[in-house]
């Protein structure tokens, strides 16, 4: 695949079968993260890994730096400063992943990991949001999972068409409100939902939503 994007804002054009990892084990996720940011360096030259590695994950993890698309897939950023196109290599896990703690989350499917370049930050936001919107089911996932080749998993993927929108509206990054106050509630009933919760702001509704 050569170095620029084709088919415009088509999702697969981001990334080529080289770019899929496919691991039968359960895998560390550190481990894995790094293997993802060697594939691209050795496609497509990304920069240091090393540095991205160390001072974006190691440095970030803690403070999440990956969005849950669902249970079952991760997704992380990495912004570099090296390449101007959006890459993508993407890890597909048959028996899930172990964290740093050693615990094993067999839920996990599918890990993403997105390089952008820093002058185009909209780019990861326009992925995270049709690949939420694409794999919001078990049974997209399980279409993405199920090939035992790279070939056939970018296949799988192409055919699904997703492709990025042209512009990124408000509702695209809402969530939909699952906590929320009655505007009839008292002040001790948006306390205990706070303190049951662990939500600091919670939306206040009329009866009609």
């Amino acid at each position: 695949m050569n170095g620029k994007v084709e088919h415009g804002n088509r999702f697969s054009s981001f990334f080529s079968p080289e770019n899929i990892e496919i691991f039968n084990d359960p895998i560390d996720l550190d481990i894995l993260i790094y293997k993802l940011l060697e594939n691209l360096a050795i496609n497509y030259g990304i920069g240091n890994i090393k540095t991205l590695y160390s001072t974006t994950y190691k440095s970030e993890k803690l403070k999440k730096i990956s969005s849950p698309i669902n249970k079952e897939v991760l997704l992380f950023h990495f912004r570099t400063s090296i390449d101007d196109s959006p890459r993508i290599a993407i890890a597909i896990t048959k028996k899930g992943i172990i964290n740093s703690n050693h615990d094993s989350i067999e839920t996990i499917r599918i890990v993403f990991i997105v390089t952008t370049p820093k002058d185009k930050p909209d780019i990861f936001l326009k992925i995270a949001i049709v690949l939420k919107n694409i794999l919001n089911s078990h049974e997209s996932i399980n279409t993405i999972i199920e090939p035992d080749n790279a070939n056939d998993a970018w296949e799988c993927i192409n055919k699904m068409n997703i492709v990025l929108h042209d512009f990124i509206h408000a509702g695209d990054l809402m969530e939909d409100v699952t906590v929320k106050i009655i505007e009839s509630n008292n002040l001790k009933d948006a306390i205990d939902t706070v303190v049951c919760t662990g939500h600091l702001y919670i939306p206040v509704v009329d009866l009609e939503g």
